[in-house]
């Protein structure tokens, strides 16, 4: 995937993510490597960016988790302003990626 696919697909990805469970910024860079088995790496400043953006607009929420060892971690949570959000992402994702499939078989 290009540079430019792999960016206006972050929102969508991160909000996938975070509509499955609360996590923390490493833990999604982790979860993107996992997932892409090492194909695809998130870098810090570019999840961060993205993250603050999506604060900003209130579609995500963040707080301090409560670790017993180690720092306290900032957690994301998607709000439900978000939540719509990755629906509307989702559906015309899929739409489009039905649509060049339909190209492809002709």
């Amino acid at each position: 995937m290009d540079k430019e696919q792999w960016k206006g697909n972050m929102d969508l990805l991160i909000l996938s993510l975070l509509k499955r469970e609360d996590m923390y910024g490493f833990q999604i860079i982790n979860r993107v490597s996992g997932i892409s088995e090492n194909k695809y790496s998130l870098s810090e400043g570019t999840l961060y960016s993205v993250l603050k953006r999506l604060q900003r607009k209130q579609i995500i929420n963040s707080y301090w988790g409560n670790e017993s060892q180690g720092g306290r971690r900032k957690y994301y949570k998607i709000t439900d302003t978000g939540k719509r959000l990755h629906e509307e992402k989702l559906f015309s994702w899929q739409a489009i990626n039905h649509i060049i499939k339909k190209v492809n078989e002709e």
